[in-house]
C-alpha cells in the first residue's frame, strides 16, 4: 500500500503548477455555432460539448435516449454504435466510415 501512494505522489509532484488552457476555440465555436448543432468526425471528441454545453451530435454520455439510439444509428451512421455516436467509431471496420455515411447523407438534403 505504501509504494502504491509512492508512486501516485511521485506522479502527481511532477505535475506542472500552472496549466495554460486555450480556450480560443472554444469561445469561436461557440459565437459561431447559431441555433443549431454541430457534428464532428473526431477533432472535437463527445465529452467535450458536453463539458462545454455545446449542443454536439455526437454522443457517448450515459444514459443516451433509446429514441436517439435509434436515430443515430438508423438515419446518420449506420455502421456506428447506437451507444457511442463518436464520429469516428465504427462497428465493421470494413463497412461505411463515418465521413462516408456523412457524405451520403448530405448528398440526398
Amino acid at each position: 500500500m505504501g509504494e502504491v501512494l509512492l508512486l501516485f505522489a511521485l506522479s502527481w509532484l511532477s505535475a506542472p503548477r500552472r496549466v495554460h488552457l486555450d480556450m480560443g476555440p472554444a469561445r469561436f465555436l461557440d459565437a459561431h455555432r447559431g441555433l443549431g448543432r454541430f457534428a464532428d468526425l473526431g477533432a472535437i471528441t463527445p465529452n467535450y460539448g458536453t463539458y462545454f454545453g455545446f449542443p454536439e451530435v455526437n454522443v457517448n454520455d450515459l444514459p443516451i435516449p433509446r429514441s436517439y439510439a435509434r436515430f443515430s444509428s438508423r438515419e446518420l451512421d449506420p455502421n456506428t454504435s447506437p451507444l457511442m455516436f463518436t464520429g469516428y467509431s465504427q462497428t465493421f471496420p470494413s463497412g461505411f466510415s463515418a465521413a462516408q455515411a456523412a457524405r451520403a447523407r448530405l448528398a440526398h438534403m
